[in-house]
């Protein structure tokens, strides 16, 4: 017999089969445009905003582990929003550019795990008078990392496309900036994953919700053997969506392996003016198919989306009103 799946409408109208669903799990900080990253199946939660026009970033620092949030904050940690966190091993936390409540910024910030203490880094080599946030990052495979716009002035809406390669060692507080010779479309709002020798830069702008950058050496961070098997099998009962999906930004994405999954966020054709739940997956390898495992009904935008302990975990970001959520859920398959 057949099984049955609920049937639910997408952001673009469309109603499909619904391949997910969404549990939640605790309620933690109600934060948006915050910074994050998973070190040993612990997600890091770090500064953002209570509403989308906060222009008082937050300084504090939450762990979410075993289904517990802890806040960790130390008088040391900087007020941030729109920055981007990555681990450096399993000791360092460095933040990446961000909102400082007066302008955008490119200074690198790192946290020591061990002491807790946060500490400014000295970093070289940014276009004078330039800042970033809401940009995305990416670990390069040979320990650098790289960084995709959006920059501009501290305090303009001017916005360029360059791209970064941002180069370092936490515990000698030194980085530099260095220009990376690809040239990218402007975005904001958006993520980026890698497969083989590419990069893939996604959403961030009204067209070309994906770009593919050919000779670009990035990796991912997930060990996501499950996850993968399991995307797999759901979606070797699918039908690949006749043509792709409408872009969005502020959406968060999952990579693993030829997989990447991508959720929530705002679009751009003008249908919803809240978030969206859609969840969507690309298929990166041959003609990079797109597969729609429908909406949730928790639309978010400017979020986080991690994969711990084997499940997929969302937590923050905007909801209906424009105001930060408390939930963490899970997204499950079904």
């Amino acid at each position: 017999m057949a099984t049955s799946f609920a049937r639910r409408r997408s952001s673009d109208g469309s109603v499909v089969a619904a391949r997910v669903n969404a549990t939640i799990v605790a309620q933690g900080p109600p934060v948006a445009f915050f910074g994050n990253c998973v070190i040993d199946d612990v997600l890091y939660v770090h500064g953002g905003v209570k509403t989308r026009g906060d222009t008082h970033p937050s300084n504090q620092l939450y762990i979410f582990e075993n289904n517990t949030w802890n806040d960790i904050t130390t008088s040391s940690s900087p007020s941030l929003s729109y920055h981007r966190l990555i681990p450096y091993g399993k000791k360092y936390i460095i933040s990446i550019g961000g909102w400082t409540g007066h302008e955008r910024t490119s200074d690198i910030c790192v946290y020591d795990i061990e002491t807790k203490n946060w500490h400014k880094a000295h970093s070289t080599g940014f276009p004078e008078g330039g800042g970033l946030n809401n940009h995305a990052i990416i670990s390069l495979r040979d320990g650098s990392i790289l960084v995709s716009g959006r920059d501009g002035g501290l305090r303009t809406q001017r916005k360029h496309g360059d791209v970064y390669k941002l180069s370092g060692d936490p515990a000698k507080g030194t980085f530099r900036y260095e220009d990376y010779p690809i040239s990218a479309s402007s975005r904001s709002g958006h993520t980026l994953t890698a497969h083989g020798s590419s990069l893939f830069i996604i959403g961030g702008r009204a067209d070309h919700f994906v770009e593919r950058y050919p000779g670009v050496k990035a990796e991912n961070l997930n060990n996501c053997d499950d996850l993968h098997s399991q995307l797999k099998s759901i979606l070797s009962e699918m039908t690949p969506m006749k043509k792709p999906p409408a872009s969005r930004k502020d959406h968060t994405s999952v990579s693993c392996k030829d997989f990447a999954l991508i959720y929530g966020g705002e679009t751009f054709d003008g249908r919803t003016r809240d978030p969206v739940g859609d969840t969507l997956v690309l298929h990166m390898s041959g003609g990079e198919e797109w597969f729609n495992l429908g909406p949730i009904e928790y639309g978010r935008q400017g979020h986080s989306i991690s994969y711990i302990n084997g499940r997929l975990i969302v937590h923050g970001g905007l909801g209906p009103k424009a105001l930060a959520c408390s939930e963490t859920f899970s997204l499950d398959f079904v």
